[in-house]
């Protein structure tokens, strides 16, 4: 519906509000399956792209059952925990956007220029980059709301 007036049957809505959590519910169990595979196999964890790839799960998770709580979060009436919530989805939405360009990079890294010079402490450049660079844009939404 592009006519941005909402929706107006009410068991539309709640039909929407169950398909939306219901694959909210079933991506956040496979990431968590995803994540449980990885820490559970460490030799899987010792090329970059699998710490990249277990990185851009991890924010996913979050923002998952982030947005999973937000409905039960949105029944008490704090504006304090209304804005933490808020702050937390755009951060958890901007790393998850992040990581996923990250890996682009490192495989266009890897793949397109095969002699690139090596990067010392690519994971920690690529660590702050994905968890730090959001903070401050995610700091001025609570300031703004």
């Amino acid at each position: 519906d592009l006519s941005r007036g909402g929706v107006s049957d009410r068991q539309q809505g709640a039909i929407l509000t169950f398909i939306t959590y219901i694959g909210c519910g079933v991506s956040a169990v496979f990431l968590s399956a995803t994540l449980l595979t990885y820490l559970c196999f460490q030799k899987l964890l010792r090329d970059i792209p699998s710490k990249i790839l277990v990185q851009l799960c991890l924010s996913l998770l979050l923002l998952n059952l982030l947005f999973l709580l937000d409905g039960w979060l949105a029944l008490y009436p704090a504006p304090g925990l209304c804005v933490s919530t808020a702050f937390f989805l755009h951060y958890f939405l901007l790393t998850s956007f992040t990581w996923a360009g990250l890996e682009a990079l490192h495989m266009y890294l890897s793949i397109v220029r095969v002699f690139t010079p090596y990067l010392s402490r690519y994971m920690l450049r690529f660590s702050l980059l994905g968890w730090g660079e959001h903070l401050p844009p995610s700091t001025l939404t609570p300031l703004m709301g």
